[in-house]
């Protein structure tokens, strides 16, 4: 008597410990596909969001990439130039950050980092006079620009770098030559065109 009850136990231990087993796979699975949703769910969420907030431009001169061309002042230095946001209206403000950097050995130079031309003219924000300047120097400067609320003007306003020679003493180079512009722009709109960007 006690050899079947003792295998009437064990069936119904079995029973209970796959019954057990199948319930918990059930949950597993619905847990698991709870999950992906919401991974689903956060990760198109993000993209959204960083689709609709990056504004900022990069701008570099034409011969960054360039090998060094000893007569070629062009190829002597590269300009990045950092626009952000790019696309402001009038009234707003943006900032722009110049990094300037110099490939090889120069002498007389002149930094000028200038605001938006229809706005100051070709005048330099940001200005120094360096004798020398050593291979690999960086020069970087950070301005915030204003576009006043009235700006008649609309789409693209040039900013740039004006760097150049104030004297002579680099050999194949001339004083009048901004050599490092790397055609930067803030795109502005306006109450009367407010999709010029």
């Amino acid at each position: 008597m006690s050899r079947n009850l003792k295998k009437y136990a064990m069936a119904a231990i079995a029973a209970l410990v796959l019954a057990y087993a199948g319930h918990a796979t059930a949950v597993a699975a619905t847990n698991q596909i709870k999950v992906q949703s919401e991974t689903t769910t956060t990760g198109s969420t993000s993209t959204t969001s960083t689709t609709a907030t990056t504004t900022k431009k990069v701008f570099k001169s034409y011969y960054c990439n360039h090998k060094i061309n000893q007569y070629d002042a062009a190829t002597w230095a590269c300009t990045t130039i950092t626009v952000n946001p790019a696309t402001i209206e009038a009234g707003d403000k943006t900032t722009v950050t110049f990094r300037y950097k110099v490939k090889i050995g120069l002498k007389n130079v002149k930094v000028c980092f200038s605001g938006l031309f229809n706005v100051t003219g070709l005048r330099c924000l940001y200005q120094h006079k360096f004798r020398r300047l050593r291979q690999w120097r960086v020069i970087k400067h950070t301005l915030p620009l204003e576009v006043p609320a009235d700006f008649s003007y609309y789409g693209e306003q040039d900013v740039d770098n004006l760097t150049r020679f104030y004297k002579k003493g680099q050999k194949w180079a001339d004083l009048k030559t901004f050599y490092w512009r790397a055609n930067a722009a803030v795109c502005v709109t306006t109450a009367s065109h407010p999709d010029a960007c």
